[in-house]
């Protein structure tokens, strides 16, 4: 199954160097944030990559332009960190959009593009250098005069904040969650509000939209508003063959009542 899946795709590619070149360029930056289902969505392009239109695709993973990208923002954890790699960013993301020249309509999704996870004492705040990370990332995707707009998915913060707990103490389930002192420990705000405004300060003109995960999930199918902001239709949409169940978080037990507070 794997042989055949790589002969499509390279034979996906081949036609690709006959098919014109766009004469407009859009690149759709998805920035997660984690736990919002993001997995989920790169899964389902990837199981999808062959049936997507010659026009669309999304970068995979671990494409080592992208994996260069997501391996500087984890490592920056101040904003003069953030600022002195600005050129190691920039120019990842200028090779990245040369790589995918040909494409018309451009899907990166990685969840540590504006970061590393929260919810961690190390690693205080909610993305707190979102706004310088993504700058530079963002004039490297422009540079070939592409159009570049962001997408963020975002939870009620409360779920949020313990499914980032659960996450992080996946091998203790035993272990008590109080709300109130996790969310001092690890600077976490209490909303997206914060976040939101920093990025929309620091993208400029760059659009950036906010999507519901509770709603976007209630579709049918998680992903639908991000693909239908990076170009899909309605029809290429409802012909994607959704990914078998995955829990990325551990199961939930008997000690989930302590994550109702």
């Amino acid at each position: 199954m794997w042989l055949i899946q790589q002969q499509r795709l390279r034979r996906r590619q081949f036609r690709r160097l006959f098919h014109p070149m766009p004469t407009q360029r859009r690149i759709t930056l998805h920035i997660g944030a984690h736990k919002t289902g993001t997995t989920y969505i790169q899964r389902t392009l990837t199981l999808n990559r062959t049936r997507l239109p010659l026009t669309f695709e999304t970068v995979p993973r671990r494409h080592p332009h992208l994996h260069a990208i997501t391996q500087t923002t984890a490592g920056c954890q101040t904003r003069e960190a953030a600022l002195a790699a600005a050129a190691d960013l920039r120019l990842e993301a200028e090779a990245l959009a040369r790589r995918f020249r040909r494409v018309e309509n451009l899907l990166i999704t990685h969840e540590g593009l504006p970061g590393p996870l929260p919810g961690r004492p190390q690693f205080k705040g909610l993305y707190p250098m979102a706004q310088y990370l993504l700058a530079p990332i963002i004039e490297g995707l422009q540079s070939g005069g592409a159009k570049v707009s962001v997408v963020l998915y975002t939870r009620r913060f409360k779920d949020w904040q313990a499914s980032l707990y659960r996450y992080r103490f996946i091998k203790h389930p035993e272990r008590r969650y109080n709300p109130r002192r996790y969310a001092e420990r690890t600077g976490l705000p209490g909303s997206w509000d914060d976040l939101i405004a920093r990025l929309r300060a620091g993208l400029g003109d760059v659009p950036l939209t906010v999507i519901a995960y509770e709603k976007d999930r209630r579709t049918g199918l998680l992903g639908r508003g991000l693909y239908q902001i990076a170009g899909l239709s309605t029809a290429e949409i409802a012909a994607l063959r959704p990914p078998p169940p995955q829990n990325v978080s551990r199961p939930q037990t008997k000690t989930d009542r302590h994550f109702r507070a």
